[in-house]
């Protein structure tokens, strides 16, 4: 989150305000991949993650 915020992560420096609002954790990186994997394919998988936070509706909205 720092290297994120001070500019470091190229594909994050032009927007450098990141706060952590949610947080998964895995017993192995293999796990993880996966579980990114399907939050970047597939638009419900994302669509569950904004309900869960109940961002859902901030969302639509904006």
């Amino acid at each position: 989150m720092t290297e994120h915020n001070a500019g470091k992560n190229f594909s994050t420096k032009y927007d450098k305000t990141w706060k952590l609002i949610y947080y998964e954790a895995y017993l192995d990186e293999h796990m993880a991949r996966i579980r990114e994997k399907k939050l970047k394919s597939f638009g419900s998988a994302f669509g569950h993650l904004l309900k869960r936070l109940d961002m859902g509706n901030k969302k639509k909205e904006g």
